[in-house]
């Protein structure tokens, strides 16, 4: 659905399929992309620098309904604009946090 909006988007699930965290976050600092993920573990990755850090990170900490609400969430949140790059960006439904990575 990014995509179909307008942004530049890589999926990890499809182009390799089954990496882990450390290896998804070696891609997007490879690649120079920020990191939308639904993954909590990356939050204590990043806390404990254990990773190279990507040029931002987007943190979806919301419980959706469905796959439609899932989408609907994280369209709207990554349209809305906002500077990405730079910030862990922790989305929650009612509200949204950055820290300066």
């Amino acid at each position: 659905m990014l995509r179909i909006v307008g942004h530049d988007i890589d999926s990890i699930v499809e182009l390799h399929p089954g990496y882990g965290d450390v290896a998804v976050a070696t891609v997007a600092v490879r690649t120079g992309r920020t990191l939308l993920t639904f993954d909590q573990d990356f939050g204590e990755l990043l806390a404990r620098r254990q990773i190279e850090l990507p040029d931002g990170v987007v943190l979806f900490r919301i419980r959706a309904s469905g796959m439609g609400d899932s989408v609907s969430l994280v369209v709207g949140a990554i349209t809305g604009g906002g500077e990405w790059v730079g910030y862990l960006t922790v989305v929650e439904r009612d509200r949204v946090r950055k820290t300066r990575l």
